[in-house]
């Protein structure tokens, strides 16, 4: 092996290993990134963001009623501009599902935003921790009938 610019008789070994990690505190976090972005032979390569699974869930559900409140809205705009009363669903389904092959339109997201911190001493150096937006988002494909 070489060292620098000149050969050496000393075997060298060198490792690398990954290590994958869930927080769900911020400050637990930011400590535990802090301690280790400062060491040497050291790399953290970044932190990637997501909402637990139950909020996920949670968010997921809320978001698929404001796409079906957006399709009867949607709908009942398009009945109303030719005259033809209330709309009522008859089929709501995932898109695609319809069997119709339409596909499905656009999903209707929700975006989360969280706020950064700035870690590392004073005047020494950190990492900033800035949450990316997690976008959580449903469509749906519906039919409606007319009275």
């Amino acid at each position: 092996p070489w060292i620098g610019d000149r050969r050496s008789d000393d075997v060298v070994h060198t490792a690398t290993f990954g290590v994958r990690a869930e927080f769900v505190d911020f400050e637990k976090l930011a400590g535990f990134v802090d301690h280790w972005v400062g060491r040497d032979h050291v790399e953290v390569h970044g932190v990637s963001w997501d909402v637990l699974a139950t909020h996920r869930r949670a968010y997921l559900s809320e978001v698929r009623k404001a796409a079906v409140d957006d399709a009867v809205t949607t709908a009942q705009a398009y009945a109303d501009a030719v005259r033809r009363g209330r709309v009522t669903p008859v089929e709501i389904a995932d898109p695609g599902m319809l069997g119709d092959g339409s596909g499905g339109g656009q999903p209707a997201p929700m975006m989360a935003k969280a706020a950064f911190a700035d870690l590392g001493p004073e005047g020494g150096p950190g990492l900033r921790l800035e949450p990316e937006e997690i976008l959580v988002e449903a469509a749906v494909d519906a039919r409606f009938r007319t009275e």
